[in-house]
């Protein structure tokens, strides 16, 4: 998972080739796979990292990326708060999202 992340992020530098972040997001989702039995949060949180290394090949992997890591969370809260550190979660990447689109005007 860490290095899908870690490829999302050398590919959106130009320091990756597409091909690679890809290959680094095929590895995470088979990560998903192997751990989906024992850990909902665990297996969202490799799709989130699989799908925006993903983002290097199609982007509107993007997309996936930010709803699976808001999901992974949820998973991984306690129930009572779950709804709490979803929705900051969101709103993290909302502002996250303006402040990266501000910096290409």
């Amino acid at each position: 998972m860490q290095e899908a992340i870690h490829a999302a992020r050398a590919w959106s530098r130009g320091e990756l080739p597409m091909t690679a972040a890809r290959k680094a997001a095929i590895a995470a989702h088979a990560a998903a796979r192997d751990v989906i039995e024992t850990s909902s949060a665990a297996a969202r949180a490799a799709r989130a990292a699989g799908h925006a290394a993903a983002t290097a090949h199609v982007a509107n992997h993007a997309v996936h990326a930010a709803a699976y890591a808001a999901t992974a969370i949820r998973d991984f809260a306690d129930k009572k708060e779950a709804d709490i550190v979803t929705d900051r979660e969101r709103e993290w990447q909302y502002k996250r999202l303006v402040e990266l689109l501000e910096r290409l005007r």
